[in-house]
């Protein structure tokens, strides 16, 4: 009996044995512990740089929406995140990121009371004298504005290819290849030769630092291409432009008052001003020196 029961012990299947403490992704060389597997396996394979096309990580939880593999952040008030961005219902919030300190703002703080400290408040509800924490600022000792030129001027440009220079989404993808390098001043303290790396350029193929005003209409009024290297059919979609049905000039005139002009000078009325015109521009400056010397002269003691 005993020896039937060790044979029967000896030839009965194996247990799954749980992951090896320590493991490492399957990929050779690499030392990444794994976190990514093939939908509905328990066992994480591959690390996130090495991971497969279709697997997800099998430690976080998945939205709950058939066939979404993304993260959950949203769910009800108190509860637990059951949906992602793109999947959430009606009333549902982000319980996941932290929220402003100020009662009833659900927004994500970014602003503390010091350098390296806990955010606690948002923008709108930060304290005078908060520092914002969440985003890089001058390197310049003292200055808190947003970097948004590099330090030295890019010595290798990536050209982008005829093929992708319209199909691009946004101006960063063009920005980004033609001036490689993060932020690190802003524009009063960027030491001579730094290039803005936030601003889009020219898509050009052969290479353009200008900034783009010209894209095509319907286009989600992109600007992509500079005057000099726009292609057939497009239009400035930067500036405003005046207001008659069917023109594209720059507006420069309108009415005593308007706080900017609506016409250009071949749709404007007759009453209309133009408010580019030096003469408009430098009325308030020529009336000013009289006034202070009529009022110098009066005050001047009769001899």
């Amino acid at each position: 009996m005993g020896r039937m029961a060790v044979a029967n012990a000896k030839t009965a299947p194996s247990k799954p044995r749980c992951r090896k403490v320590g493991a490492r992704c399957r990929f050779e060389g690499c030392t990444g512990r794994p976190w990514f597997a093939q939908p509905g396996s328990r066992v994480p394979r591959a690390c996130k740089a090495h991971k497969e096309e279709g697997e997800v990580n099998v430690y976080a939880p998945a939205c709950e929406a058939d066939a979404c593999t993304t993260r959950p952040h949203y769910g009800a008030d108190g509860g637990r995140a059951r949906f992602c961005c793109k999947h959430k219902l009606d009333g549902m919030v982000d319980v996941l990121n932290k929220r402003c300190a100020k009662k009833g703002c659900r927004r994500q703080p970014s602003w503390a009371r010091e350098r390296g400290g806990r955010a606690l408040f948002c923008k709108e509800h930060k304290e005078d004298g908060m520092v914002d924490t969440k985003h890089k600022t001058c390197l310049h000792p003292g200055c808190t504005r947003f970097p948004s030129k590099s330090g030295a001027v890019a010595t290798t440009k990536s050209q982008p290819s005829e093929d992708n220079t319209e199909t691009t989404a946004g101006g960063a993808a063009a920005t980004a290849a033609a001036h490689p390098g993060p932020a690190r001043y802003c524009a009063a303290h960027a030491p001579a030769g730094a290039t803005n790396v936030t601003a889009s350029r020219c898509r050009h193929p052969g290479g353009c630092s200008v900034q783009p005003y010209f894209g095509r209409e319907g286009g989600g009024q992109q600007p992509k291409f500079c005057a000099l290297h726009r292609k057939p059919g497009m239009t400035d979609v930067r500036n405003p432009r005046c207001t008659a049905v069917g023109c594209t000039a720059q507006p420069r005139c309108g009415r005593e008052g308007d706080p900017r002009p609506s016409f250009c000078l071949r749709h404007a009325e007759p009453d209309m001003v133009n408010f580019r015109s030096a003469g408009y521009r430098d009325r308030g400056k020529a009336t000013t020196p009289k006034r202070r010397k009529l009022a110098i002269s009066s005050s001047a003691p009769s001899r």
